[in-house]
């Protein structure tokens, strides 16, 4: 029952941040720009551990990505 009930819980899983790589790939442009973005703090980010991630609700209410 308790694999039954994670379940439920996964498949509504949304997450909230994509990496810069993802990011990258999503919009069409190189990795290398969203890193300018970030550095030049034209695109919200937090660190996780030495990865960047990029909030999704930013993407979408700026850019009109629906993910």
């Amino acid at each position: 029952m308790t694999t039954q009930n994670n379940r439920k819980t996964t498949e509504n899983f949304k997450p909230q941040f994509l990496s810069a790589s993802k990011v990258a790939q999503i919009m069409g442009v190189s990795r290398g720009h969203i890193y300018d973005l970030v550095k030049a703090k034209e695109m919200p980010s937090s660190k996780l551990g030495n990865k960047i991630i990029i909030p999704i609700a930013y993407l979408e209410e700026t850019y009109g990505v629906a993910l």
